[in-house]
């Protein structure tokens, strides 16, 4: 179980973030970093990686770890003119987060319908001039049936495809890329043509950014830290959705350092009944990108 502590609403039109609720009784995250944080990511990340915002593969969820404790992330999903955000608390254990299971979707086009007959296209500016307090989002939030801790079923193993390092040495004039490297991991094989067409399309832009790529990723950790000071992860994952209210994850990226070397290992994540020769725990392969035992 996830426990979802906060959920933002954010307005596409105007990327303003337009209602707040705070669902866990006695969270201390700060409320305002969670669509800021998110929108800052999607764009750095969409021009390293030379890939539009809104392109099919969506990122949908970025995640701090640090085994055997207990992790931070969030996580997003949109519709129409609205980007929602779940802030989760508690990511125990193993496996990738997502949102799962046909009574989650229900809810959450419930909420998305009750969004647009709320707040029109027309009445987009209105809707942030209005003043409409935390209870007015908290009712409609509970309303559509979310204001329970949501469950995250969890993803139990991966299959690695890509892994791309970056050295980088920090002088005092400027920093210097001293090494850069990119090497394969597995193969998919036929049909997963659209899998290796954006890993190649990712790993081209660290390529053609490496210094700026490194400074971007650097700084996930610290604004992870940002909403809980004495949690510093030491693996991240970024993961990426198809497409809108779609169940499976299509791609996860996790990223590690290691003084001023940065690891990134693109994965597929395998589901329930679909197996892959080289794939591995989550948990284990976590473990192992830990280049920094406690």
């Amino acid at each position: 179980m996830v426990v979802v502590s906060q959920i933002w609403v954010q307005c596409l039109q105007c990327m303003a973030i337009i209602g707040h609720c705070h669902i866990r009784v006695g969270s201390e995250l700060e409320p305002e970093l969670g669509g800021s944080l998110y929108t800052a990511l999607v764009i750095a990340l969409s021009e390293i990686e030379q890939s539009p915002v809104h392109e099919q593969y969506a990122m949908s969820g970025v995640y701090g770890y640090r085994v055997p404790d207990e992790g931070i992330g969030l996580f997003t999903v949109q519709r129409g003119h609205f980007r929602v955000f779940f802030l989760c608390e508690g990511l125990y254990s193993r496996g990738i987060p997502f949102l799962s299971g046909k009574k989650i979707s229900k809810r959450l086009k419930n909420f998305f319908d009750q969004l647009e007959r709320t707040i029109t296209q027309d009445h987009c500016y209105l809707a942030h001039e209005s003043e409409e307090d935390e209870y007015f989002w908290f009712n409609l939030i509970f309303s559509a049936g979310l204001g329970e801790n949501i469950p995250l079923e969890e993803l139990e193993t991966i299959f690695p495809l890509r892994l791309v390092k970056i050295k980088v040495i920090k002088t005092d004039d400027k920093p210097i890329t001293q090494s850069l490297e990119s090497s394969e991991l597995g193969t998919l094989g036929y049909g997963w043509g659209d899998i290796d067409q954006l890993v190649e399309q990712k790993v081209q832009g660290i390529f053609n950014k490496p210094q700026f790529s490194f400074f971007i990723y650097e700084s996930l950790f610290h604004q992870i830290v940002e909403f809980v000071p004495d949690f510093k992860p030491n693996t991240i994952i970024l993961s990426y959705h198809t497409g809108d209210l779609q169940e499976d994850v299509g791609l996860i990226a996790m990223i590690t350092f290691r003084e001023n070397e940065l690891n990134i290992r693109y994965c597929l994540p395998i589901l329930l009944g679909l197996e892959l020769e080289g794939s591995h725990k989550v948990q284990n392969y976590l473990r192992s990108m830990f280049l920094e035992p406690d």
